[in-house]
């Protein structure tokens, strides 16, 4: 028996294998404790500040997360690809001119023209906090930036680490910012210190590595990079955008046709009761996507037969669970957050009818990636993006309140899962073809 699990434990060793489950268990755990950290300020929070200043911060992230993939056009993700340090180093400052380069005119245009184009959105509610939004681009890009820099160093404590830190800042500032009742501006300015939080780890750590990778940096390395991997600004950031505004067109809709408050309620329900089960999802897609990589695309009837066993499993763990949110959210939203939150329960019971094709697809949509089959991922983001919009339009029209629009675009939501879900299946039939 020992005999064996020595032998188990070499193999493990030559294949890497053991480092590999090391590095994920790692990662997974830091991305666990920082999540964890902002579900347990939830509550507090709730307390503190008002549905109208959530509102406003959902807003706000929302407009960030949107605005974001332009900021380094897709570059970081190949940080960790070149062989030479020097090449990554021109990866890194080439990011770097870039988030700085439309920082500054993001800045303009919000100085110029902000309010505006925000009062044409209808969000005049970030009206207040324009300038604060090129910030908070330039935050969230440079510590997605710093992160594939350290993931190219294999700095997973130190990337675990961060996103503790980054979550433990920005919660403890949003809780004392709470305190004091300066509203939404708390929520905010929390948030951006967070992210900030985050470069400045990943900066104390990594500052002289950097700094001897960038020493003398000629420029005409600099091009090259640029061009060589000129695909990820062509082929990744429109999907990226696509994907960014797939998902956050809920929130800006229900702000356009509906006020902030309502918008707040929205973002707690998305927040603290859909985004656990997003956490749960893109674990399951790295399982998945790791098993499916091994069976390869040359033998896509394995593949297959994987892709059923993972849908079936899947649909029977998230089934139950969204009977039970259907049923008792309301009055669970109604005692963890307060009585004012009850609203958030009952667009929780309406989102739970989405919940297990949601849950199915996102993990399997990973088959996808597999088969390289980047045209329609990015198809299937739009259809998303263009369904949204067509069932928060259609609800408007007829004068819906917010829980029968809730309900459209919930239903709408699954249908279009749906219909993913057997498009992927389509996809691995032509290639087992």
């Amino acid at each position: 028996m020992a005999n064996g699990a020595l032998s188990c434990q070499c193999y493990l060793d030559y294949c890497g294998l053991n480092s590999l489950l090391r590095s994920t268990a790692t990662l997974v755990s830091g991305a666990t404790v920082a999540r964890g950290i902002g579900l347990a300020t939830i509550p507090i929070l709730s307390r503190l500040y008002s549905p109208s200043d959530l509102g406003v911060f959902a807003l706000y992230s929302s407009t960030v997360l949107v605005l974001a993939p332009l900021a380094t056009l897709r570059y970081h993700i190949a940080i960790p690809l070149p062989r030479s340090e020097r090449s990554a180093a021109a990866l890194l400052i080439l990011c770097g001119a870039i988030a700085l380069g439309y920082t500054f005119f993001l800045a303009a245009a919000m100085l110029i023209a902000g309010e505006a184009i925000f009062r044409s959105f209808s969000l005049d509610s970030l009206i207040p906090y324009l300038l604060l939004i090129p910030f908070g681009v330039l935050a969230a890009s440079l510590f997605e930036t710093m992160t594939m820099w350290a993931t190219r160093q294999r700095a997973f404590k130190m990337i675990a680490s961060t996103q503790v830190v980054q979550s433990f800042v920005g919660e403890v500032l949003k809780v004392g910012l709470g305190l004091a009742g300066i509203g939404s501006a708390g929520l905010i300015v929390g948030h951006l210190f967070g992210h900030s939080s985050g470069v400045a780890n990943y900066s104390l750590h990594s500052a002289w590595r950097i700094h001897t990778a960038v020493r003398g940096m000629p420029l005409r390395l600099i091009k090259i990079v640029a061009v060589r991997f000129r695909g990820f600004p062509l082929t990744r950031t429109p999907g990226q955008i696509l994907l960014a505004l797939a998902t956050q067109a809920p929130l800006f809709l229900v702000a356009a046709n509906y006020d902030v408050s309502v918008t707040g309620q929205m973002s707690i329900a998305m927040l603290a009761f859909m985004a656990p089960f997003a956490l749960i999802g893109q674990a399951a897609g790295r399982a998945y996507f790791a098993e499916i990589s091994v069976i390869g695309t040359a033998r896509p009837n394995l593949i297959k037969r994987e892709l059923r066993k993972v849908t079936w499993m899947l649909a029977l763990f998230a089934a139950p669970i969204a009977v039970i949110l259907f049923f008792f959210s309301e009055p669970a939203a109604s005692f963890l957050l307060g009585q004012r939150w009850a609203q958030a329960g009952r667009f929780v019971s309406m989102l739970s009818l989405a919940l297990v094709p949601q849950f199915v697809s996102a993990t399997v949509i990973r088959t996808l990636d597999l088969l390289e089959a980047h045209a329609l991922v990015i198809c299937l983001h739009a259809t998303r993006l263009l369904a949204i919009i067509a069932a928060f339009s259609s609800a408007a029209a007829f004068g819906a309140s917010p829980e029968q629009a809730i309900l459209t675009f919930s239903l709408v939501l699954g249908g279009h899962y749906i219909i993913q879900n057997l498009l992927i299946h389509l996809a691995l039939n032509r290639q087992e073809r």
